[in-house]
């Protein structure tokens, strides 16, 4: 009964009576973009800024004009986002925040929805499965990356492992012309390259050293930006080498609890990380975990391991975030919310659910079909009892109040009634934002 519950092709029974392929590709769309929306309907019915939406992409949008699409934020390149931003200018400042939000919703969904198309039956043979891993995704508690504009880099991200790992291989020119786009909007894409390395030794194909140059340059460019004032490291000015020592035991812990433990004990499962002793542990359960993989035989497969590379390259980030920004290592070994809690999280716990769902459909083909049905409640059950949906914003009356007011002082800005002027309001979290209304 389990078997053919999750093994029915449901998408060739749709097609069949009356929906084609393109049909089904949108209800898939507009069921994981219906599933986000509801997490939080006053993000995008009731928009308001969020953080650097306003002091960085909102901000710089008016006062910089078209050159704020190439001005790094924290040494990183966010072309995508400050595109959207630059063309919100155009519209009455009122809209801006809705802009922003629907645009992430639909980059969200989109980003998501791919793993949906046929190229990824090697992971997951079966859509419909597929579909239900990407509701997994959208069910956890994402916040960050569900809410801001300036953090659509995450499932920017996601969207270049997974243009790397859909088949044919190798990609096509505008898939690489995709990553290459990606590269410039997200500064974590340097996470796809142990990824590009192994598609290189397992394919040995041109296309990929083409992908490895670009991403590599890109990164270098992120890193040490166009001028000493704008380098990633210096802007933070959080840069601990020390921390180098604290990394093993901090990846390792994090490796285990997102992959092996929080999918199935939940956010409680989170204290295990300060506790004594965990680090002892995750290295038995690690080694358990790859006893039974090597049992199933899964570790034969080649195909595994660029499974295996895409989750190790996310928990890696974590990493580097514990590198160049040494603030956020406390809560790196603390951990936030079931699956995530900040965008910090939104990548390792993602590409588990890619772990995981490669596993069960492997496992669909052998004895313990039973045992992986469970295994898919369980992750859904974890998640839908942390399901945060409704009001979660406080109300800072921005189309009531501040926008009104905001666009009266840009009127009188550009009419030379107001040069140099500047306006403070209140953003989300408990923030201000300044904007210079200048005449030009």
């Amino acid at each position: 009964m389990f078997k053919r519950l999750l093994m029915f092709n449901y998408q060739n029974v749709f097609t069949k009576i009356w929906l084609s392929e393109k049909s089904v590709s949108f209800l898939i769309f507009a069921g994981i973009l219906s599933s986000i929306l509801l997490r939080d309907p006053s993000v995008y019915l009731r928009a308001e800024f969020w953080a650097e939406d306003c002091t960085e992409f909102f901000k710089a949008s008016h006062e910089l004009g078209i050159k704020s699409l190439f001005t790094p934020i924290w040494g990183y390149n966010f072309f995508l986002g400050r595109s959207i931003a630059y063309v919100s200018t155009f519209f009455s400042i009122v809209w801006a925040p809705t802009i922003y939000s629907v645009s992430t919703l639909l980059i969200l969904s989109y980003c998501i929805g791919y793993f949906c198309r046929d190229g990824f039956k090697w992971v997951i043979r079966n859509k419909f499965q597929r579909f239900l891993f990407c509701l997994l995704i959208v069910t956890g508690q994402g916040q960050e990356v569900f809410w801001a504009l300036c953090n659509i880099y995450p499932p920017l991200t996601l969207f270049g492992f997974l243009l790397l790992l859909e088949k044919p291989w190798p990609p096509s020119r505008l898939k690489m012309f995709g990553i290459f786009l990606i590269s410039i909007s997200s500064g974590v894409m340097f996470a796809v390259i142990p990824l590009v390395v192994f598609m290189i030794y397992l394919t040995r194909k041109n296309e990929y050293y083409i992908i490895l140059f670009i991403i590599l340059g890109v990164s270098i460019y992120n890193l040490f930006g166009t001028t000493t004032s704008d380098s990633l490291v210096v802007k933070t000015g959080e840069l601990k080498l020390s921390n180098i020592y604290f990394l093993p035991e901090l990846l390792l812990k994090n490796f285990v609890t997102r992959l092996l433990i929080i999918p199935f004990l939940g956010q409680s499962s989170l204290q295990l990380l300060s506790k004594p002793y965990f680090f002892e542990l995750s290295i038995i359960l690690f080694a358990l975990f790859f006893y039974q993989l090597f049992k199933l035989k899964i570790l034969n497969e080649k195909k595994f391991y660029l499974i295996f590379i895409f989750y190790s390259s996310t928990i890696a980030i974590l990493g580097v975030v514990a590198l160049v920004r040494s603030s956020s290592i406390v809560v790196l070994n603390i951990g936030s919310g079931l699956f995530w809690g900040i965008r910090y999280f939104f990548l390792p716990s993602v590409s588990a659910i890619f772990f995981w769902g490669f596993i069960i459909s492997k496992q669909l083909r052998g004895r313990v079909v039973l045992n992986s049905f469970i295994l898919l409640v369980i992750l859904f059950s974890t998640n839908l009892l942390n399901w945060k949906a409704g009001f979660v914003r406080p109300d800072l009356r921005w189309k009531e109040e501040v926008a009104p007011k905001l666009q009266k002082s840009l009127h009188e800005s550009k009419s030379g009634n107001g040069i140099n002027q500047s306006m403070s309001f209140p953003v989300h979290p408990n923030w201000t934002c300044t904007v210079s209304l200048i005449s030009k």
